[in-house]
């Protein structure tokens, strides 16, 4: 669900005017900022549809797996930028998307 919303403000561009008004810099803009948010909503209901719709149950965890890839990537910016928190929460989310991963691919 987090990763739901966090895609939803990045697609739209929510999160990056605000980074612009409060003066941060971001690392990556425009259309591939707005496109990673799509691959956030995309892997989001990638995990949770399969589930609540009782169908291809792999897919979940290819999702989950799809979602770690990006939490990854955004980890890796976050430190390089100095932002260590929000690198340990990236942190959280991607262990969050393995268990999910380990639970649906066994």
């Amino acid at each position: 669900m987090l990763c739901l919303m966090a895609g939803i403000a990045s697609a739209s561009g929510i999160l990056e005017r605000r980074a612009h008004a409060q003066g941060i810099v971001m690392p990556i803009k425009g259309f591939a900022f707005r496109l990673i948010g799509i691959a956030q909503v995309a892997g989001s209901i990638g995990v949770v549809a399969p589930v609540a719709t009782g169908t291809v149950s792999v897919l979940t965890s290819l999702a989950a797996a799809g979602l770690a890839v990006v939490m990854a990537g955004a980890t890796t910016l976050n430190l390089r930028e100095g932002r260590r928190i929000t690198a340990f929460v990236n942190l959280g989310l991607m262990a969050m998307c393995a268990v999910v991963f380990n639970a649906f691919w066994s």
